[in-house]
């Protein structure tokens, strides 16, 4: 759990400084971590989203929102 919330971390600094893809890299590879816990990967996806909106991929933000 340890791990994952790291990478989630990471992938919001990254995230914040504008390096959108490299954020993306994160959340998408900290959500292969634990498939089960719901309450990680429900964020994961949200901050995924919104990545996905920044680059323009819009189909895949609402992927990650249904």
């Amino acid at each position: 759990c340890k791990l994952l919330k790291e990478m989630k971390e990471n992938g919001n600094m990254l995230f914040k400084s504008g390096r959108y893809r490299e954020a993306h890299v994160f959340y998408t590879d900290a959500l292969k971590i634990d498939e089960h816990n719901k309450d990680i990967n429900s964020k994961l996806l949200y901050n995924r989203a919104l990545v996905n909106t920044r680059i323009g991929s819009l189909r895949e933000a609402v992927a990650d929102c249904t």
